[in-house]
C-alpha cells in the first residue's frame, strides 16, 4: 500500500490514548477513547494501509474488540447523571449508524464500479 503517511495516524492515536487517563470524568474517558477507536477503525478500513491484508484485519479487529470491552464497561461506571448516559447513547447509536451507512455505501460503490 502507498500509505506512507499512516504511521502519523498510528503515533497520534497511540498519544491521545495515553491522554485519555488524564481526563477525570469516567464517562467522559469511555466517550473519548470509544470516538477515538472508532475513527481509527474507520480510517484503517477505508485507507488499508498495513502491507500485508492479515496485518489490517488484526487492526480493525482489536479496535472493534476494544470498542465492544469499553461499551460494556461504560455500563459499570457509577454517579453518571442521565445527561451523560443520554450524550453517550446517542453518540454510540450515531457512531454505528454511520459505520452502516458507510460500509453499505463502500458495498454499492464497489458492485456498481465492476
Amino acid at each position: 500500500s502507498e500509505a506512507h503517511w499512516y504511521i502519523v495516524v498510528f503515533v497520534v492515536r497511540n498519544a491521545l490514548i495515553s491522554l485519555v487517563p488524564v481526563i477525570p470524568d469516567a464517562a467522559a474517558q469511555i466517550q473519548i477513547m470509544f470516538f477515538i477507536l472508532t475513527v481509527s477503525m474507520i480510517l484503517t478500513v477505508y485507507v488499508w494501509p498495513w502491507r500485508v491484508a492479515e496485518a489490517n484485519a488484526l487492526d480493525v479487529g482489536c479496535c472493534f474488540g476494544l470498542t465492544v470491552m469499553l461499551t460494556c464497561a461504560a455500563f459499570f461506571v457509577g454517579d453518571v447523571s442521565a445527561q451523560t448516559w443520554a450524550i453517550f447513547c446517542l453518540v454510540l447509536v450515531s457512531t454505528l449508524l454511520l459505520i452502516v451507512f458507510s460500509v453499505f455505501s463502500l458495498a454499492i460503490h464497489q458492485r456498481m464500479k465492476n
